[in-house]
């Protein structure tokens, strides 16, 4: 379960920001279940500050793909059948 992932309580925004906040990330103006709507780029650190305002409240979201970064993939853990220093996850993706 997520709960039981090192990233569930690890990856706060303070950690987030430190590790991945001059991250460039694809941000959705409005929440919608079809991709495609008005977007803006912007840093990650700046999306998790941002989001929060009153400003934008209910307004920015991001999909994070952690595919390609290493570090975010030692931060999950796999389950004991399949966990040795060869495998890693295929794909993380922070929603």
């Amino acid at each position: 379960s997520a709960v039981s992932q090192r990233a569930y309580s690890k990856w706060t925004d303070d950690y987030l920001t430190q590790h991945w906040g001059k991250r460039p990330v694809s941000v959705e103006l409005n929440k919608t279940e079809t991709r495609g709507g008005p977007q803006k780029e912007m840093l990650f650190g700046k999306f998790l500050t941002d989001m929060y305002t009153k400003e934008h409240e209910g307004q920015l979201y991001a999909i994070v793909d952690f595919d390609q970064d290493k570090k975010a993939k030692t931060d999950l853990d796999l389950p004991d059948p399949i966990r040795c220093k060869e495998v890693l996850p295929q794909s993380v993706t922070l929603w």
